[in-house]
């Protein structure tokens, strides 16, 4: 993303979920510069650039049977949208996934879907087979686990340095999210692990000393010069 009218850190919150989720899957993809998407879109005017609101990347997996698809919107301040027609060469029986979305795109003609993308955002799509966009969602999956177990974890070591904090629940919930982790149920996993960060939090409201001293924190920060 790149955006003027956003915060730094959510921008960069945002591009490191991309790298660490779909990161993975595109360490064996080469750029084909030579294929090129039919791009219905506006224009942006720039004093460094002035071209198509919307391009569009694409990479081939050296290994497997996938063609990824990455779209960005090349404005900086505002929203665009564009229609892209994929050539009959790559589609050749693949069908094409939202791996942003987790999603199948159904083709509007057989061979054409459209984008709607933030200011200086992006999507990544794949064109594979179902087998193969399985594991693709399965990466993407586990891969999602990673962040909220390091909240989870991060935020119960330091809760637990508070002797009076209640961590019970939490502790049973990380149990939990182990397991489920362990069998591969990573949609179960994450959602037990964002589960307990948020007990985790409600038993520190739930301390006095604790609240009065959070509540402090921002206070002190608006003295710090």
């Amino acid at each position: 993303t790149l955006n003027d009218n956003y915060d730094v850190c959510d921008e960069f919150r945002e591009l490191s979920k991309t790298a660490t989720n779909i990161g993975p899957l595109l360490l064996f993809a080469k750029p084909d510069v030579k294929t090129r998407l039919d791009i219905a879109c506006g224009t942006v005017r720039y004093p460094e650039f002035e071209g198509p609101a919307i391009d569009c990347g694409v990479l081939r997996d050296a290994k497997n049977d996938r063609i990824y698809l990455i779209p960005w919107n090349n404005s900086i301040s505002k929203m665009e949208k564009g229609r892209l027609t994929i050539p009959k060469s790559l589609l050749n029986g693949r069908e094409l996934y939202n791996l942003s979305k987790l999603e199948k795109v159904t083709l509007a003609n057989g061979d054409a879907f459209s984008v709607d993308l933030p200011p200086g955002g992006g999507e990544v799509f794949v064109l594979t087979t179902p087998a193969q966009y399985a594991v693709c969602e399965n990466t993407i999956r586990k891969h999602q686990v990673r962040q909220p177990r390091l909240k989870a974890n991060r935020a119960f070591r330091l809760a637990s340095k508070w002797p009076k904090i209640k961590l019970n629940e939490a502790k049973t919930l990380l149990n939990q999210a182990k397991t489920a982790e362990k069998a591969q149920k990573w949609v179960e996993a994450r959602k037990i692990y964002q589960n307990a960060l948020a007990a985790i939090e409600k038993a520190q409201n739930q301390d006095p000393f604790y609240a009065k001293c959070a509540n402090l924190i921002p206070e002190i920060a608006k003295n710090i010069d």
